[in-house]
């Protein structure tokens, strides 16, 4: 599994966005459905990045035909 930051932006005052990028098995793709774990990582991203007051606006699942959104579904 990879993991790494990309694509900042700068917008209004000094705020930067972060995307968090975690690669995937390739087999896994087009399950876009998350998995307990992506929940469970999902809620710990969510309570450490509180503690240095950066708000997780989503966590998105892309797969080639659709994309799962925690926002959208209420889990975030």
């Amino acid at each position: 599994m990879e993991t790494r930051t990309s694509g900042s932006e700068r917008g209004v005052g000094e705020s930067t966005r972060r995307n968090l990028c975690i690669g995937a098995p390739a087999s896994t793709l087009r399950n876009v459905q998350p998995t307990e774990q992506d929940k469970v990582l999902t809620r710990a991203l969510v309570l450490a990045t509180a503690t240095v007051q950066i708000q997780v606006l989503d966590h998105l699942i892309v797969s080639t035909d659709t994309v799962f959104s925690f926002r959208q579904e209420g889990l975030l």
